[in-house]
């Protein structure tokens, strides 16, 4: 994707000093470009409050899997034929 930015990018300029291009071509292709990144880091802070949001979880079933068992065995009870 960067890539492709940065290729749109040089083609504009090159437009530019061709006088294909105009600077408010240019800005409107730029502001497009600024839109995309702007909406890579939100989608990156969204996977990075997931990432922390699942760590809480898994902390939680890690507590829970460390608690003692709350029903034992009577050490009383009769072996079964199983």
């Amino acid at each position: 994707m960067i890539i492709l930015e940065v290729g749109i990018f040089y083609v504009g300029i090159k437009l530019w000093e061709k006088d294909m291009f105009t600077l408010g071509d240019f800005v409107l292709l730029q502001s497009n470009v600024l839109i995309i990144i702007i909406m890579h880091i939100w989608n990156f802070g969204k996977m990075i409050r997931r990432t922390y949001q699942n760590l809480a979880a898994v902390e939680e079933m890690t507590v829970i899997f460390n608690t003692p068992h709350e029903i034992k065995d009577d050490l009383r009870a009769k072996k079964t034929n199983n």
